[in-house]
């Protein structure tokens, strides 16, 4: 005998597959992206998502838990200490560079610029292009 945890996952797999499928489901099934909602909804700042796993773990249980949603995605929000320690220079989170309640940005740039690329004759003599290509990001 299933038990209620196992009998509504059930329910709602068969609810996604059934649209999948192109069947009628039994009502439209909800597939959610939570994003930065899940701290709005859960009390805890932006910068908790990016700094504190317990606390965005324990949002997203709140929010899947309550709201009840078929599925969701699970953003993959990025470790601000990680990004820290690599020093990222592409992106500013909430806790680097932005208030705590502020999206992550991207910051565009020219990465990947053809620097000194030099040329050389092969021993076939062909021309070959050196490996000089990329600045370090």
């Amino acid at each position: 005998m299933d038990t209620p945890r196992e009998d509504n996952y059930s329910k709602r797999l068969k609810r996604i597959e059934d649209a999948v499928r192109l069947e009628k489901p039994d009502r439209v099934p909800i597939i959610v992206e939570f994003g930065y909602f899940i701290a709005r909804y859960s009390g805890i700042t932006y910068q908790d998502i990016f700094y504190d796993p317990v606390k965005c773990s324990g949002a997203y249980k709140k929010i899947v838990t309550e709201l009840e949603p078929d599925a969701f995605h699970c953003l993959p929000f990025d470790s601000g200490l990680a990004m820290e320690t690599i020093d990222s220079k592409t992106t500013k989170w909430p806790g680097r560079g932005l208030l705590p309640n502020q999206g992550h940005q991207y910051i565009e740039g020219e990465y990947m610029l053809m620097k000194n690329t030099l040329w050389n004759t092969s021993s076939h003599g062909r021309s070959k292009p050196e490996a000089r290509l990329f600045n370090r990001i």
